[in-house]
């Protein structure tokens, strides 16, 4: 089942849609709960960040893909500047070479603390596929990213 949640870039989107998926999730196990809660926020900062206004518009969207066994999270926003589009694609393929993901996020704070980073920390996008237990993969067309976090467990069965 698909539930799509339009979000002006505002910050106050972030607490929306921890509520929203907090709700829709309710029924599921609380650690499959927290983990869509978590992700659906963290794109939505993203999407809040790097926004842009597109048709006299400054919303972007996240869709919730909820099925009996799984579920998946996708953020749509438009783009301003292709530089953030690079630095996802250029993350989200360091996670997939990675063998160890989390290693990786260790790393990339150590680079943050060192003052050794230049542009957006993508902490979010390993914070997903680390502690989200989930596959990303991006999209860019016509000025519109979409990023797409697939949880990898089971859901579990809906109380």
């Amino acid at each position: 089942m698909e539930h799509r949640f339009e979000l002006p870039l505002m910050w106050d989107s972030v607490s929306r849609i921890r509520l929203e998926v907090g709700v829709l999730f309710s029924s599921y196990p609380e650690d499959v709960r927290d983990k869509a809660v978590m992700i659906a926020s963290e794109l939505t900062e993203n999407v809040v960040k790097y926004g842009a206004q597109i048709d006299d518009e400054r919303v972007g969207f996240i869709t919730v893909y909820l099925n009996d066994d799984s579920f998946s999270v996708h953020s749509h926003n438009a783009v301003g500047d292709i530089r953030h589009v690079q630095a996802v694609e250029a993350i989200l393929e360091e996670i997939k070479q990675s063998e160890d993901p989390s290693e990786l996020s260790i790393s990339r704070l150590r680079e943050l603390i060192a003052g050794n980073v230049d542009g957006p920390s993508q902490l979010g996008l390993l914070r997903i596929a680390t502690d989200g237990n989930s596959d990303i993969s991006c999209s860019f067309g016509d000025t519109v990213l979409t990023i797409e976090a697939v949880y990898r467990g089971l859901i579990g069965e809906a109380a």
